[in-house]
């Protein structure tokens, strides 16, 4: 009888067994870190109460509470850390028979998008380094990063981990000053991970920022006497560019008169002619353009002066001619008789009593400017030329001014003024003297003389000859007094 009850006791044991299912879920675990998550075993179809037992594989804490009822139990994480990171089995048993089954609980975490920095501050033409970092990323080994400049994407190094960043770099030079979008994506490529979290990317807009360049004026030229003068300066440049207005003034030097786009002169004069200096700066440079003001006036200061000495009915009378306009008068003289007005002959003769003035002095330290002036007594009017004796290319004004800028060392030496027309000429000879101040030697002297006409130069003495020649007029010509900067 008992052997009996032995054998049927070890075939229906299995059999009861048999029906036991044990659900385990979820089975591949993947949990963001500080979310509260749940391991969940059920053991189906056991008539009896079921005990259910949690352990990890790994030598660690479960970190977790469990909670059990007659249909289930559940491992529950209250705040998932890296600690959770482990393989549970869950053991069901039902009387005499037990169930196993496991999970392995993996975690991440990557909570915000990139940050991308060093494009607030590109220079145009030098290598820049742009960082893009992800912070708090776990596990970081399957970060990836792209780099996307515009649509196009571009090459980058190998990402950089830190105690709790994760940074890409991007090197490159600015080739081009428009505003251009740049693209970080940063992708954590796990298993199971959910499409709308596996990736992230921010865009920014790169300001590349370069020198005021393609400096402009506008509203510079001829104007009337009286009239109303508007200049204008334009420039490209980020930052933006802030402009100032210089021009002649004093003793030949130039003067800050404007901080502005535009300069407004009002009833002009004489004395408003000159070379105005529009500067375009920002905090990476600066660059300088010049505009030309001619003035034109009608003649003023008209002094007439004559030699009689004891004339005789064949001898001659001098009379000279000497008035101030621009450009300059043709003098003529007549004879007025019974209401009756006739022309007379002209008098040509070649330059003299020509004289030089440098201002404000011949010594001048490096860095200044002067003006120099020449006045001379012919007719037909005369051509101008500065020469430096011991080297340097012959410069030539209409109306005798010079205007030397921003002299060094170099420029020290003898210099000759040349007046000359078809009938002759005239020299003069002068020394300038620039006292050093130790700075880094700067450009010579024929990098910067500028006739105060802002002119071209002419090529050669027979060339002046040869516009000379061609002059027809008639009188006693006499250069205006000196005015630095005057056209």
């Amino acid at each position: 009888m008992v052997l009996t009850l032995a054998v049927i006791l070890h075939f229906i044991l299995p059999l009861a067994g048999a029906g036991l299912r044990l659900q385990f879920s979820p089975k591949n675990a993947l949990f963001k870190l500080g979310d509260r998550q749940q391991l969940t075993c059920i053991l189906s179809d056991c008539e009896e109460d079921v005990k259910y037992i949690w352990k990890p594989l790994e030598d660690k804490p479960l970190y977790g509470k469990v909670i059990s009822s007659p249909a289930e139990s559940k491992l529950i994480f209250s705040n998932i850390t890296k600690n959770h990171e482990n393989t549970i089995i869950c053991e069901a048993r039902c009387k005499d028979v037990s169930r196993q089954a496991r999970a392995r609980v993996n975690v991440y975490s990557f909570p915000k998008d990139p940050v991308i920095s060093g494009h607030e501050r590109l220079v145009l033409g030098k290598e820049a380094i742009l960082t893009c970092k992800v912070s708090n990323v776990y596990p970081e080994e399957y970060i990836k990063f792209e780099w996307i400049l515009g649509d196009e994407l571009v090459p980058t190094q190998d990402p950089k981990n830190n105690m709790e960043t994760t940074e890409s770099f991007y090197t490159f030079i600015p080739q081009n000053e428009s505003v251009r979008n740049v693209t970080c994506r940063a992708s954590l490529e796990l298993d199971g991970l959910p499409s709308d979290q596996r990736t992230r990317e921010t865009t920014v807009s790169m300001h590349v920022l370069y020198a005021p360049r393609s400096v402009r004026t506008s509203g510079a030229g001829t104007v009337q006497v009286g009239s109303n003068l508007s200049l204008t300066c334009e420039a490209e440049g980020n930052p933006k560019p802030e402009f100032s207005w210089r021009t002649p003034k004093h003793a030949g030097q130039l003067e800050e008169v404007k901080v502005g786009r535009e300069i407004l002169l009002l009833n002009v004069s004489l004395s408003d002619a000159g070379i105005y200096e529009c500067t375009a700066s920002n905090e990476l440079g600066r660059q300088t353009v010049m505009a030309t003001v001619t003035i034109h006036g009608p003649p003023v200061d008209t002094v007439i002066s004559m030699s009689l000495n004891e004339p005789k009915e064949q001898g001659f009378l001098n009379k000279s001619y000497l008035s101030n306009s621009v450009p300059k008068s043709r003098p003529v003289l007549s004879k007025v008789r019974n209401g009756s007005e006739t022309e007379l002959a002209s008098v040509e003769t070649p330059p003299r009593n020509t004289s030089v003035q440098v201002l404000p002095s011949k010594w001048v330290h490096e860095g200044e400017n002067i003006t120099i002036c020449c006045n001379s007594v012919s007719f037909p009017p005369p051509a101008i030329v500065l020469r430096k004796l011991d080297g340097g290319r012959d410069i030539y004004s209409p109306n005798g001014t010079f205007l030397l800028v921003n002299l060094t060392a170099n420029d020290t030496g003898q210099y000759q003024v040349n007046v000359t027309n078809a009938l002759g000429y005239e020299t003069k000879n002068f020394t300038i003297h620039v006292m050093e101040t130790f700075t880094s030697p700067l450009p010579t002297w024929n990098d910067y003389i500028i006739p105060a006409t802002g002119l071209g130069v002419l090529a050669s003495v027979a060339g002046i000859l040869e516009y000379l020649r061609r002059a027809k007029r008639k009188g006693i010509y006499e250069l205006s007094k000196c005015r630095p900067g005057t056209v």
